[in-house]
This record gives C-alpha cells, structure tokens and sequence, in this order.
C-alpha cells in the first residue's frame, strides 16, 4: 500500500473528511472495506466525516491496482 500527503502539511488543523468517488465501477466492490478501515483510523485521530456539500477540510480518494498472480500448486508422493 502507498500512501501520499504532503509531509510539510500540519493535520492538526484539519478536523472534518468526505469521500470522493471512484471513476471505476468494480471499486465499489472494495469500498466496503477501504472505507470501513479508514473511517475508523480517521476517527482515532479526531477527524470526523462529513458531507461534501458541509465544506470538508479533506477529501479522500483512494485509487487500487491490481494484478493477477498465478498459483502453482504442486505435490510431492513419498514412497512409505
């Protein structure tokens, strides 16, 4: 997982969030969990979530890639 601010940034100022949708469809699939897990971090740091029409502090994106990994599964006999 990557993760990118701006490191001078001061988050102390910041107390509210939204999200921004995702421009792909199968996302949605994942943002159950995306949202559950970062909902709850950003709970733990004093932020709250709010609608974007309520003028957040931040916006959250999130942005996934993957790529299918083969798996070869072999087996070995042993002679008893």
């Amino acid at each position: 997982m990557k993760v990118d601010w701006h490191t001078q940034t001061q988050f102390e100022h910041f107390h509210t969030y939204t999200w921004k949708s995702s421009k792909k469809e199968w996302a949605s699939f994942y943002t159950q969990w995306v949202h559950t897990d970062v909902d709850r971090e950003m709970a733990s740091k004093g932020l709250h979530q709010v609608e974007a029409n309520q003028d957040p502090d931040l916006y959250i994106y999130y942005r996934m890639v993957t790529q299918e990994v083969g798996c070869r599964e072999t087996s070995r006999q042993v002679d008893q």
